[in-house]
């Protein structure tokens, strides 16, 4: 306990730098981890185009390269909607105006998954982004309008599928089904200043996984690319991985330098201690203990020094992440999990080293 109380500033600092490299690393991976999740969130198909004669040419020259495709197409309409019902009562004061939104509206005959009567909403598309910032009650009433038309509608909760690009959604808005005829009494009468130039979303889906870098190659050689309406999952989701493999091996070498020099400087803290308690241990063998018996006290003793600001920076990190893991992609536990594990092997090595550090000088104790 004495020793505890004279390591004690120093486990401290160790326990943070801990907690911080652990907290970094899993941030970076979940972002890295997340590329593909996130890009298919933001394009449900492998390419997303709005212009039905670019969407055409392209699937010629798919079809010219004898490459399959499963096409899909929906017509979107941006309505204003009053969702003061359906918002939690803490969350109002984030937005500029709950009763006066601009959301997407789709048909449900779009929506396979989902069969509504001319009374009925539900959301899709929502993320743990938006639901942290823009909390959505399970039912409620809500209005959409057009320029004269006021429909009043029963929400009826939100889906996490996916329907349209990011483009139709305003950059992570949840898109609303409703029936087909609310759909059309919309369209008729749609506010013009509100709407986006295209109001129709063509997903374009490669039926053979293995085709799509050539199906990739085509689409930027007929200029696509280039077109901020127009998305490749594909090329989302590199980029994201080429910005956060960047940012992870920064990350992760500063990372693995904290936890080099914090193993470092407990291993060798714990030699010097061996060295001066090596005329007990002469002691205490002599008294009749084995060396089972004193090894057995020096692994509860690594269990202290390497174990409580192991165990105490990965409580810390694990709620730093939990905080905000969401403003980084869409996959929490299974980035998080392998960094905690990982982190844990890597440092376990230290108290190891220790223990058997200590075994030698037991050994040489008689």
């Amino acid at each position: 306990m004495f020793r505890m109380k004279s390591n004690a500033l120093l486990l401290t600092v160790i326990t943070t730098v801990s907690a911080l490299s652990i907290g970094l690393l899993s941030l970076s991976y979940i972002s890295y981890y997340s590329a593909e999740k996130t890009a298919k969130n933001s394009v449900p198909a492998h390419f997303a185009i709005t212009n039905v004669q670019d969407a055409n040419k392209f699937k010629a020259a798919l079809d010219a390269n004898q490459i399959k495709h499963k096409d899909t197409s929906i017509e979107v309409v941006q309505v204003k909607a009053n969702l003061k019902d359906i918002l939690d009562s803490n969350m109002k004061g984030l937005l500029l105006d709950p009763s006066n939104m601009t959301i997407p509206v789709v048909s449900d005959k779009d929506a396979p998954f989902i069969d509504l009567t001319s009374e009925q909403t539900i959301f899709t598309g929502t993320n743990d982004l938006l639901e942290k910032f823009m909390k959505l009650k399970d039912a409620g009433q809500i209005q959409f309008s057009g320029q004269q038309v006021v429909i009043p509608q029963t929400y009826l909760g939100s889906e996490k599928q996916y329907m349209v690009s990011w483009y139709f959604s305003n950059g992570g808005q949840p898109v609303a089904i409703v029936d087909d005829s609310v759909f059309k009494r919309l369209k008729q009468d749609m506010n013009p200043t509100i709407q986006k130039e295209s109001s129709m979303y063509f997903g374009i889906d490669i039926e053979n996984e293995a085709k799509l870098p050539e199906a990739n190659q085509i689409f930027h050689e007929l200029g696509f690319g280039k077109n901020k309406s127009y998305d490749s999952r594909q090329d989302m989701a590199n980029e994201q991985k080429n910005r956060m493999g960047l940012i992870m091996f920064i990350v992760g070498f500063l990372g693995l330098t904290f936890l080099i020099t914090s193993g470092c400087i407990l291993y060798f803290k714990q030699m010097d201690e061996s060295e001066d308690e090596k005329p007990t241990y002469t002691i205490l063998r002599k008294l009749g203990f084995t060396q089972d018996d004193l090894l057995k006290g020096i692994q509860i003793k690594q269990i202290f020094n390497f174990g409580i600001p192991l165990v105490v920076g990965l409580i810390h990190s694990y709620f730093a992440v939990q905080s905000g893991w969401f403003l980084f992609g869409a996959e929490l536990w299974t980035p998080m999990i392998i960094v905690m594990v990982l982190y844990t092997v890597l440092y376990s090595i230290f108290g190891i080293l220790s223990v058997l550090h200590y075994k030698k000088v037991i050994r040489k104790a008689l």
